[in-house]
């Protein structure tokens, strides 16, 4: 049990807690919630004993392990393979390892030697092997491989170096690391950035079932309602606790909120009774008496304060030039990299008035479509036309970074504008909350979710009918999140959105375009009708994979007049020929059969070494497992080594 007691705590003159207090226990499920710069990450820190508090009590058990995942933290870059450096955070676990394995050889000399010391190093063998064992040692290295592959890594990538992965996947190994070590309260502070939607999917399995305190801080409602029993809730530096997930936590803060505004209601009309008699009567003798009590009564009445009215962003997108009906349309449209194609023989039709959502695994060609509507990306089979008058604006994730960060606010909004537009370039900074001075900040010195409020202003200097956008919630909180979600359901163009929000995306968009296995189909579904009735059943199936090309023999012709002895002596030939074509082919189809055969186990073993079922199965279950696996790994090699020598034997 984790025990805050009146914890206060000033960060110069701005107050970040006033008295909180709350008791987190050893299986509680917990989001904390708030505005932006209300001291989310900041209560996590303290409850992790890492920022100490101006006044008041931190109590932790004895003997509990607390883990933490900063916003954005990453495992360093480095030429450790991706298993190992996952593993590593278990050294004085894999030290133990070492050692055993060390003592068998020592036992097997010892034994064949028939030395006396054999009982003591024996003795010593399973004192080790129990602590060993007792620390999940032996299902260790089968624990991190299905959480790795849970989380999006391939079998491949278990040997690569840390340093040939980007920061979002380094961000995925130091969850794995976490997850591996199952400490007693796991701290996630926006653990869903940079996650795809099936990852998204995986790790809100793995977190249902996971057997100690979640404690976590995300912009994701959806994933929050899915695993969340209590919410505490950050404002004006007093903490607030609601039971229930987040859908219940606002239903009951909106009740909360129309409770206290009647009592605030009441409170005030007292007050101004109590002073209405305190200024009349103060300074007659007769009254004296009654005087000072109300003095005395109005002091000891506890003040109801309300939450902040502090200022929100507002804005709303132009009115959108009439475009015409057809915004976006393709024919028998493929896209193919080489030999990987994404997509093939697909139609897609964007109407005006269409608002769209973009679905599909990572790499299933969402963002290259995109591009291909915006122009900057080839189709390769196919037609794409896009519509008359249409007028195309486009918000991504990577505008955020592609921001100068050298120019100020205010020039680089200007960058961006009409002549038309520029003298109410300032008035619409405003609506973001950069005022007075603040224009002239630099945007290098900005917040992540400060550079998105800039990108976003771009994106409204100038007139648009369709608007692209992907991950446009990235670095966005709640609030703001939810007043992009209003300007988009009021803006009165066409959307194509792409995001992993799955709740945003069912409050704005009135169509999904699914891309899975090459193929693109189109529902008339809200989003969360599509993530149930479709998304879940299709990623379950195994993707579609390229079959392999069998070699084929083209029998060479030969010009010219043929006497019938040349003929019988050719055909002869060719029988032979074919019979030993006939052979090899057979016993490449066989070794074939035997790789499908592999294969298929190899993908049904790792969807079940991914499933958040498997770390709770027995330590021999574990081991059998990961053996089963090794086995088919060196199974599979073996058969295709002999698939391309039966292949290049092929006779001509």
């Amino acid at each position: 049990m984790i025990t805050l007691s009146g914890i206060k705590l000033q960060f110069h003159h701005q107050v970040v807690f006033d008295g909180v207090s709350t008791q987190i226990n050893v299986k509680d499920r917990i989001a904390i919630v708030g505005a932006n710069g209300r001291g989310k990450s900041t209560l996590m820190k303290i409850i992790l004993g890492e920022v100490q508090p101006d006044s008041g009590e931190v109590h932790r058990a004895k003997n509990i392990e607390l883990g933490y995942l900063a916003q954005d933290f990453s495992v360093e870059a480095g030429d450790r393979s991706l298993l190992d450096s996952v593993l590593d955070a278990f050294q004085s676990v894999l030290s133990i390892e070492g050692q055993l394995r060390e003592l068998e050889h020592e036992i097997a000399r010892l034994s064949a030697a028939g030395d006396p010391d054999l009982d003591d190093v024996l003795h010593h063998y399973g004192t080790l092997q129990q602590r060993f064992e007792q620390s999940d040692g032996f299902t260790l290295k089968s624990r991190a491989e299905s959480i790795l592959m849970g989380l999006g890594f391939s079998v491949a990538d278990f040997s690569r170096p840390v340093r040939e992965f980007s920061g979002g996947w380094r961000m995925r190994m130091a969850m794995a690391r976490l997850l591996c070590a199952e400490p007693d309260y796991l701290l996630l502070d926006e653990p869903t950035n940079h996650l795809d939607l099936e990852t998204l999917d995986w790790l809100e399995n793995h977190l249902k079932s996971y057997s100690g305190a979640l404690i976590l801080v995300s912009h994701d409602r959806t994933f929050l309602d899915a695993i969340v029993g209590r919410v505490l809730e950050l404002d004006n530096g007093k903490l607030t606790e609601y039971a229930g997930n987040y859908t219940a936590y606002e239903a009951q803060k909106v009740a909360r909120e129309e409770q206290l505004m009647a009592q605030y209601a009441n409170q005030q009309r007292q007050l101004a009774q109590l002073n209405r008699f305190i200024e009349r009567f103060r300074f007659k003798a007769s009254k004296a008496r009654q005087v000072q009590s109300r003095i005395k009564q109005v002091e000891k009445i506890d003040k109801i304060q309300l939450a902040s009215g502090e200022k929100r962003i507002h804005f709303e997108f132009p009115e959108a030039p009439r475009s015409g009906r057809t915004v976006v349309e393709g024919k028998h449209l493929g896209k193919r990299f080489g030999s990987n194609c994404l997509f093939e023989n697909a139609d897609l039709m964007v109407e005006r008035g269409d608002r769209v959502a973009l679905a599909g695994l990572n790499g299933s060609g969402k963002s290259t479509l995109v591009k291909m509507i915006l122009g900057r990306e080839t189709v390769t089979e196919g037609e794409l036309k896009i519509g008359s008058q249409v007028k195309v604006g486009f918000y991504a994730q990577h505008q955020v970074e592609e921001l100068n960060l050298r120019n100020t606010i205010i020039d680089e909004v200007l960058a961006e504008s009409p002549a038309a537009f520029r003298p109410k370039v300032r008035n619409l900074l405003g609506c973001f909350l950069f005022e007075g001075d603040d224009v002239f900040k630099n945007i290098g010195v900005l917040s992540g979710g400060e550079k998105a409020r800039v990108a976003l202003a771009k994106l409204l200097v100038n007139q648009h009918n369709l608007i692209i956008m992907d991950e446009p919630t990235n670095h966005l909180d709640m609030e703001s999140k939810e007043l992009l979600m209003e300007a988009l359901q009021d803006f009165d163009g066409t959307l194509i959105i792409i995001s992993h929000d799955r709740y945003f995306l069912d409050q704005v968009c009135n169509k999904v375009v699914f891309i899975h296995n090459k193929v693109m189909k189109t529902y008339m579904d809200g989003y969360l009708d599509f993530y149930e009735r479709v998304w879940k059943p299709a990623i379950s199936q195994p993707v579609e994979k390229t079959a392999r090309e069998e070699k084929v023999v083209s029998p060479s012709t030969t010009a010219g007049y043929k006497t019938k002895e040349q003929k019988r002596l050719e055909a002869e030939e060719r029988a032979k020929r074919s019979a030993g074509e006939r052979g090899h082919r057979e016993a490449i189809r066989k070794v074939e059969v035997q790789i499908e055969k592999a294969e298929k186990q190899m993908k049904e073993l790792e969807a079940e070494m991914a499933s958040p079922g498997f770390t709770k199965k027995t330590t021999r279950e574990m081991m059998d497992h990961s053996k089963q696996y090794d086995d088919l790994q060196k199974t599979i090699a073996r058969l295709y080594v002999d698939w391309e020598k039966l292949s290049a034997s092929m006779p001509d």
